[in-house]
């Protein structure tokens, strides 16, 4: 493979606390979790068994031990058993662009229950090691120990808010799934000197009675295939661990959902609950949003993401946890400087096309391409999370991004003759044609394609010439 390394003009980096130049470079997410310099601390605020739990924060610009700045807490998710703070750097990052800290915790995590069989072995060594696997979980960690160490945190944030920072009764926190579960948990069940002042879960479990509540309460002597309205104490357990049933009237709420999460109507009915209870709370569900539609690199888009941390922002400013605009923009507000790539040779091998920063998130690339007879492979690729793929084969093609797909007969590109074919990415859809077939793909959340490498050509063979990119 030949590997051609664009020498973009990119202005230098100045000296500063975050690495940029100046505020504009911090302007979206992408850069915030792409580029930002901050530096992520770690404290360690808890010791289990042989376990130490740790604070991961991020300390704005002109940070001082007599502040009294906003605790902006992020709780990753995972499904109580994965995870970690990092998840949430980028989070940590626009906190403290906003002028408050970044806190993101780390709690124990459980081991799962679940054994499959193995093949190769006997029905009594599958069944043996079945038992151990069920055994190991009921000796882990318990949802109580996780929610017991969010709250440690919480605690140990508050009695050092002198060295933090931060304003002891200005502490909100934000989590995801399992991470959202657990905030709530901190505006609900927690101890009243755990507890924080705003909880905003995104993606939120908020019941342990239903759905995850069988197979996350310990077990009892009814747990195997038993419902837990028929086991008293299990369901008993199960609401003293669900935010539902333990609603406080002394925490701010808001509340996020997305409407494509197979949690469904679980945010809503959490939502309603709080609003019964004369809870200060605002909801909102985002219409084209999966599950954990807050994570950086996951299931959303940029924009997705940006809109969460705006809407976000807005509440906070709201109860005056934070002041002012916030910075941030949509990628297609930021007018790119980087160059496009310029290749006119014809070529027949794999070419890659690399810069220092993202390529402009909207943009047309055309070619004319020769293929083989039979062939499979990939003609366009913006790689990463954020960018978008192109495979083609001989019976069809298959556009796919973060949000956007469509695979099947569409497009049919013949083999052995010269085809002119276009990729043009906009904020509204996606234009692909070859000859004179022309397919559009609605681009729902406006999604941009971000990506600091373009690669052409993989695995096809293709003979390409007249290679051009254009700006949208």
């Amino acid at each position: 493979m030949i590997k051609e390394k664009l020498i973009l003009a990119l202005a230098l980096l100045l000296t500063t606390t975050n690495g940029y130049s100046n505020e504009e470079d911090t302007m979206t997410v992408r850069d915030l979790g792409n580029y930002d310099k901050r530096p992520i601390e770690i404290l360690k605020y808890k010791k289990v068994a042989d376990k130490e739990l740790q604070i991961h924060l991020c300390k704005p610009d002109n940070w001082k031990a007599a502040d009294k700045r906003t605790a902006m807490i992020w709780i990753h998710g995972g499904g109580w058993m994965g995870g970690d703070p990092t998840a949430m750097n980028m989070h940590m990052k626009y906190s403290a662009m906003r002028g408050a800290v970044g806190f993101s915790l780390q709690y124990r995590l459980m081991t799962s229950a679940h054994y499959s069989d193995n093949k190769k072995l006997s029905k009594d060594e599958n069944d043996k090691r079945r038992a151990a696997k069920r055994q190991e979980f009921i000796d882990g960690p318990s949802v109580r120990d996780l929610i017991d160490d969010v709250e440690d945190a919480v605690r140990y944030i508050r009695k050092n808010a002198e060295t933090l920072g931060i304003d002891p009764q200005k502490l909100v926190a934000i989590g995801d799934s399992a991470g959202a579960h657990l905030t709530s948990s901190l505006g609900t069940i927690a101890e009243k000197d755990a507890r924080v002042n705003i909880a905003i879960p995104c993606s939120s479990i908020s019941d342990l009675t239903t759905g995850f509540g069988p197979d996350y309460i310990k077990p009892s002597p009814g747990f195997e295939g038993k419902e837990m309205k028929d086991d008293p104490d299990r369901l008993k357990r199960g609401k003293g661990l669900s935010p539902l049933f333990n609603i406080k009237g002394d925490v701010s709420f808001l509340v996020l959902a997305g409407a494509k999460d197979w949690l469904k109507d679980e945010p809503d009915n959490f939502y309603k609950a709080l609003k019964e209870a004369g809870v200060d709370v605002e909801f909102k569900k985002y219409p084209f949003s999966r599950h954990a539609f807050i994570v950086y690199g996951y299931s959303a888009a940029i924009e997705e993401i940006t809109e969460t941390l705006l809407d976000i922002d807005a509440f906070l400013v709201k109860r005056k946890f934070l002041e002012g605009k916030s910075p941030l923009k949509y990628p297609a507000e930021i007018k790119s400087t980087v160059a496009l790539p310029e290749f006119t040779k014809a070529f027949s091998d794999e070419k890659t096309f690399e810069s220092d920063k993202d390529f402009p998130p909207f943009f047309t690339a055309s070619m004319m391409v020769k293929l083989p007879k039979r062939y499979s492979g990939t003609l366009f690729r913006l790689e990463g999370s954020f960018g978008c793929t192109y495979n083609i084969n001989d019976r069809g093609h298959d556009f796919s991004a973060l949000k956007i797909r469509q695979r099947g007969g569409q497009i049919k590109i013949p083999g052995e003759t010269w085809v002119n074919v276009s990729i043009s990415l906009s904020p509204e859809k996606v234009i692909i044609k070859a000859g004179d077939q022309s397919t559009e793909i609605k681009n729902t959340v406006k999604q941009s394609f971000l990506s600091k490498k373009i690669i052409i050509n993989k695995g096809l063979k293709a003979e390409i010439k007249d290679l051009k990119f254009a700006r949208n």
